[in-house]
């Protein structure tokens, strides 16, 4: 006599619950694998790791961003050079500096066979393509670097807000790993006066220096906050302590 065969007894699927929490650690996760690779997402786990607001600040040629920047440090804010940066990652013996050398050939080569600064730029002033090809070597490193600068001062002072001065704010990309940037702002009559009188230019060679900039009206509609520097030093800091006391 043989017996029947039992039905296999069905097992009830154990509901998982993929909460906030859990999607929250799932992209945390893919945001620390991607940062390795890519600078920009590497400054964005920075500022969320942190919890902390990065202002981007920038304005045009002789509109009086170093300016600000001596302000807020006054204030006790930390301010991030990223124009010191850029200069930085392509000092000799780095992998920056080796590829810009590669690219555009040791013409550009100065004093201590450092890049000289003026000499590349002749080359890439008026020409796009190079100035894209210089971009691609350089943003990266200098993006990785405003990473790694962060994550120290996170370290070390822990702050609320950190603040990027860069001339290329918006051009470079930057402006995306900001939660607020602010432009530096005068009329367009005292950017020229101020440059002519500060780089002892001719008027004909201040408009070719300011023309070569995104305009500064561009800049300004792209701003979250503006800095109008048009008067005294007295005002401007005046301006600066309000605005970034509510920052």
């Amino acid at each position: 006599m043989t017996s029947a065969k039992k039905a296999p007894k069905k097992v009830k699927p154990v509901e998982t619950e993929f909460g906030e929490a859990e999607l929250v650690q799932e992209v945390w996760s893919a945001m620390e694998t991607q940062a390795q690779e890519n600078p920009a997402v590497a400054l964005l786990h920075e500022r969320m790791e942190g919890n902390l607001t990065l202002v981007g600040l920038t304005g045009g040629i002789a509109c009086g961003k170093s300016t600000v920047s001596v302000i807020l440090r006054e204030m006790g804010l930390p301010v991030i050079d990223a124009d010191q940066i850029a200069r930085d990652v392509t000092r000799p013996g780095s992998p920056a500096y080796a590829d810009v050398v590669r690219e555009f050939g040791e013409a550009i080569l100065g004093n201590g066979r450092m890049i000289d600064r003026e000499k590349l730029g002749a080359l890439v002033f008026e020409d796009d393509e190079k100035r894209r090809r210089l971009e691609a070597i350089t943003h990266p490193a200098i993006f990785r670097a405003i990473a790694q600068e962060v994550a120290k001062l996170r370290r070390e002072r822990n702050p609320k807000t950190v603040v990027v001065d860069a001339a290329l704010l918006f051009e470079s990309g930057l402006a995306d790993c900001m939660d607020k940037n602010v432009v530096v702002t005068v009329s367009d009559d005292l950017q020229l006066k101020r440059l002519m009188d500060r780089d002892r230019l001719d008027e004909n060679a201040a408009r070719l220096r300011i023309a070569s900039q995104m305009p500064s009206a561009e800049k300004a509609e792209k701003a979250h906050l503006l800095i109008d520097n048009s008067g005294t030093l007295e005002e401007t800091r005046g301006t600066v302590r309000a605005l970034f006391s509510s920052v």
